[in-house]
């Protein structure tokens, strides 16, 4: 393999934090913090679809990984693809050039010729807010102290339901197929659409346990 950017790199992660000390009942103490962190997505890769195809020659326990780069034309005449195959009812099966092309645009991804780089693509940034709130109150004994403590995760979706969506590539999840394909004899690409239909976007998931605000309460007591 040709050196690339990992599959789960995190190329950009901001954090505040923000703490705040008062005393709104007198000698005890209330703290107050805000935790928000802004994180780029994972990064991802265009493949084609290799479920269980063994055209490059692969071991049976390496058919179905589409980690193969999609090898895009340089037009309509490149020697490298079949544009014009068929199946057994003489349909035809490979997808033109013209198709080829409105796909890569549909994604906004380049057209011109050669292969797509590996990872070259980020799913969307997250953002994380928690909200932090501490409050000493009087101890079970003479001068000591207890705490009640509140923690909220994920206020923005607290504040609006619509907000805090989190959305991440799952564990070896950082593919994305661009094309289905096969070689015919000559060693030419055929590409079809993927198998399910054709994709758009990140593969990127949604995470609904991270995605809800959640609270969390409790009491300390120190002696």
């Amino acid at each position: 393999p040709t050196p690339a950017t990992a599959s789960y790199e995190t190329e950009h992660s901001l954090k505040l934090n923000l703490d705040y000390a008062t005393e709104l009942f007198e000698n005890y103490t209330t703290n107050i913090g805000l935790f928000v962190q802004r994180s780029s997505g994972r990064p991802y890769s265009w493949t084609l679809g290799s479920f269980r195809d063994d055209d490059f020659g692969d071991q049976d326990l390496f058919d179905d990984s589409d980690v193969y780069l999609p090898y895009i034309p340089t037009g309509p005449n490149d020697p490298a693809v079949d544009f014009d195959c068929l199946d057994n009812q003489g349909n035809q099966l490979c997808l033109t050039y013209e198709e080829i092309i409105a796909h890569l645009e549909a994604n906004g991804l380049s057209t011109e010729g050669g292969y797509l780089s590996r990872n070259a693509y980020r799913s969307p940034w997250n953002t994380q807010t928690n909200l932090s709130i501490r409050q000493e109150v009087p101890g079970l004994f003479d001068n000591n102290k207890g705490e009640v403590y509140f923690t909220i995760f994920n206020l923005l979706n607290l504040i609006d339901s619509s907000k805090g969506d989190i959305y991440y590539n799952r564990f070896a999840d950082t593919q994305q197929i661009l094309f289905d394909y096969d070689l015919n004899e000559d060693g030419q690409y055929q590409y079809q659409v993927p198998f399910g239909g054709y994709r758009y976007g990140s593969p990127a998931t949604y995470r609904a346990d991270k995605s809800v605000w959640r609270l969390k309460a409790g009491f300390k007591f120190t002696f």
